[in-house]
């Protein structure tokens, strides 16, 4: 791993915090490119690191891509002698609708974060966290930061989010409306659509809950579909609470 301590990670507001975050995410291990995997494959453990270490965080469900992408959690639970860790699976790789079922069917009650890969959190507002603990039926779906902190997608907004939060279960969602990949183009806007239509009110507090996106290696998928068509799409602008 590299740079392990260059972000210092952090809680703000005069509130205690009533409920830490239940995240549901994945690891995998990059084989796209030998040239740069080693550099993906870096951030991504870190990104895991840094979750880890965050003071809001309780426990880290986890859907482990295969054997040797669990080689390297292991390592990292030796590194930090962490409790935090719930492997979920292993050999499987997760669909929307699969984090949100995890949340909604054994995280009951919970604060619960679903997240893509490569993004941790990097400042939490406690007082605008503990807003989930009590109000049902809102999501806060968050906009990233890069890793030096700048903030491109936020201000020049089109409509990107990484992280869904929300107070699970969810009344009246269908998760079988969400079965598609995290990374396809427009992925996240199908999940507000679905949302939405259940009459969840989506926020989008990302100047007071930031979330860094290591990805730097800029290394990708060639060729994924663009598939929020045909109206099946929502976003929400970024906004303080």
């Amino acid at each position: 791993m590299h740079n392990l301590f260059k972000y210092e990670q952090k809680s703000v507001g005069n509130e205690e915090i009533i409920q830490k975050i239940n995240l549901i995410t994945s690891f995998y291990k990059s084989r796209l490119d030998k040239q740069r995997d080693n550099i993906r494959n870096k951030e991504l453990e870190e990104s895991l690191y840094h979750n880890i270490k965050s003071p809001v965080i309780e426990k880290i469900h986890l859907y482990v891509d295969d054997e040797d992408a669990l080689e390297s959690v292991n390592n990292i639970i030796s590194l930090t002698s962490t409790d935090k860790l719930n492997i979920i699976s292993v050999g499987k790789k997760p669909l929307y609708s699969d984090l949100f079922a995890y949340a909604q069917n054994n995280l009951a009650g919970k604060i619960c974060m679903i997240s893509n890969s490569d993004i941790f959190i990097y400042e939490c507002d406690i007082n605008v966290l503990n807003k989930l603990s009590s109000q049902k039926n809102i999501c806060f779906a968050l906009t990233r930061y890069e890793a030096d902190l700048s903030c491109r997608l936020i201000d020049n907004f089109m409509g990107s989010h990484d992280s869904f939060i929300f107070n699970s279960p969810i009344t009246n969602f269908d998760t079988n409306q969400v079965a598609h990949v995290q990374h396809y183009w427009g992925s996240e806007n199908i999940v507000i659509h679905e949302l939405e239509k259940v009459g969840v009110k989506i926020h989008n507090p990302c100047y007071q809950i930031k979330i860094v996106h290591l990805h730097s290696s800029n290394l990708r998928e060639e060729n994924r579909p663009r598939i929020n068509l045909n109206g099946r799409s929502g976003y929400c602008n970024p906004n303080k609470l």
